[in-house]
């Protein structure tokens, strides 16, 4: 039963104990993120693959085992949303997004994309997945239409939480889009100038373009904050 294929990723959610996204940001913690992923490359398969409503247990099983993820099918789902009633609620929601987030931390980035899609087959249109689909975008080497999509979609269902623009603007940092990254860090700012790691990563971006000065501003506000 599909109830049963999720709870078994519970199981492997919780045997691996990772470190999940909540609302106070998924890389904001590392600040740089240059290193952390780098391999995954994304599996395009020979045709798009139109999934089944109600999602069936064949699929799920596809979907997880991040199989046939066609790119065209994320930017739709991020822009259009997946389409269709959830089946379950948010508990099997929640477990599937878990496993989408270990999967994006090691590396596995068509998996995560799985899970997360699937997460919002079985259970409410809620941010995290979006959220998470920008990243695992990222990590399986996606273009950035689809990571903007998918974190357009996120800031629009949360417009005020700081670390989606942070966690943006790390993305775009690391493919090297200073001005869009510098433009997320900064809205992260405007909502929480406190925000350490948004101060690391645009000083990180504003070096990168030779503004010295403004790399080593934000760079000193970001020590005061620490306490140094």
């Amino acid at each position: 039963m599909i109830r049963n294929r999720i709870a078994a990723a519970a199981v492997v959610v919780a045997a691996g104990a990772f470190m999940f996204a909540d609302q106070s940001g998924v890389f904001a913690g590392d600040g740089a993120l240059k290193g952390l992923f780098g391999t995954a490359q994304a599996q395009t398969p020979e045709a798009p693959v139109a999934y089944p409503a109600p999602l069936d247990e064949a699929t799920l099983e596809r979907l997880l085992a991040g199989t046939d993820i066609d790119p065209a099918l994320v930017l739709r789902i991020c822009t259009d949303g997946p389409g269709r009633e959830a089946n379950f609620g948010w508990a099997q929601s929640q477990t599937l997004i878990d496993l989408g987030w270990s999967h994006a931390f090691n590396e596995r980035g068509p998996e995560a994309l799985g899970a997360f899609i699937a997460a919002l087959h079985v259970g409410p249109d809620r941010p995290e997945p979006y959220w998470g689909m920008g990243i695992a975008a990222y990590v399986a080497g996606l273009d950035d239409a689809v990571i903007d999509a998918c974190f357009a979609r996120t800031i629009a269902m949360l417009p005020d939480v700081a670390p989606v623009y942070a966690d943006y603007g790390n993305v775009l940092s690391l493919r090297e889009r200073w001005d869009d990254a510098i433009a997320a860090y900064e809205q992260a700012l405007a909502l929480d100038d406190g925000f350490i790691h948004a101060h690391d990563g645009l000083s990180n971006a504003l070096l990168a373009i030779g503004d010295r000065d403004g790399a080593l501003a934000h760079h000193n506000r970001s020590m005061e904050l620490r306490g140094h």
